[in-house]
């Protein structure tokens, strides 16, 4: 027999030398210890045991992963934050074990978001400007704050998000009263800044501009229904409030 027919026997007996072998950090058996997972000589961002997987990288799928019904995506390593389907169609929002948001799927007898506990705005304060002052509900908030510096103001910017939401603007007066926005002022813009299409201005009960109160300190709440499918603000005040 010849050399080369005995190599190539042998080679038929024996595994030849893999270029990457996959195997685990200490090269030990699994058990209930997370070791790395490794590849050659190089560690991978998984760790695995008997009984737990993990990784300490980002997943890039081109896939959709999927979590079996009932079972509970944990955002603070398995305690007591975490996002369920705990229904079909039924996904609730848990937070340090108390259940906030419920999402439910209910065709035609109504889907719906339930609030468990109270639901809260940061109240932004815009900045005065005699000329233009800028509201933006749109990217800052929905409650929002203005008290009149030392003027009156000739055009108030009402910028407005791409869905339809009531939205509310207190006005207070400064220390000396009696300022005033200009007829007409009351603007009312879209999401991209562009006035809004339906009406560029706010629409009032009977076509007639509200009247701020006029004295020091005073304050007015001015709530607004804004129809971004049409592009129209709706809006009504309350005043005087000391």
């Amino acid at each position: 027999m010849s050399i080369s027919s005995i190599k190539k026997a042998l080679k038929s007996v024996f595994q030849g030398k893999l270029k990457n072998l996959v195997s685990l950090g200490d090269d030990s058996p699994l058990d209930n210890h997370l070791k790395p997972l490794k590849v050659g000589d190089k560690s991978t961002p998984i760790e695995l045991s008997e009984s737990e997987l993990k990784l300490n990288g980002t997943i890039n799928s081109s896939v959709d992963i999927s979590i079996a019904a009932t079972k509970k995506l944990y955002l603070d390593g398995g305690t007591d934050t975490y996002i369920t389907e705990s229904d079909s169609d039924v996904v609730d929002i848990y937070v340090g074990g108390d259940k906030l948001i419920t999402m439910k799927e209910a065709g035609n007898s109504g889907n719906y978001i339930e609030f468990s506990h109270t639901v809260g705005f940061t109240q932004v304060t815009p900045t005065y400007d005699a000329t233009d002052t800028e509201v933006y509900f749109s990217n800052e908030g929905q409650k929002q704050f203005l008290t009149f510096g030392s003027g009156n103001i000739a055009d108030l910017n009402l910028y407005f998000p791409a869905v339809s939401g009531n939205f509310v603007l207190l006005i207070k007066q400064d220390g000396t009263g009696s300022r005033t926005v200009a007829a007409d002022g009351w603007l009312a813009f879209d999401s991209g800044g562009s006035a809004a299409a339906g009406s560029s201005i706010i629409l009032w009960p009977g076509g007639t501009e509200p009247t701020l109160t006029t004295d020091a300190n005073a304050v007015d709440i001015v709530s607004f229904y804004w129809d971004s499918t049409n592009e129209i603000a709706y809006g009504v005040i309350s005043l005087d409030f000391k």
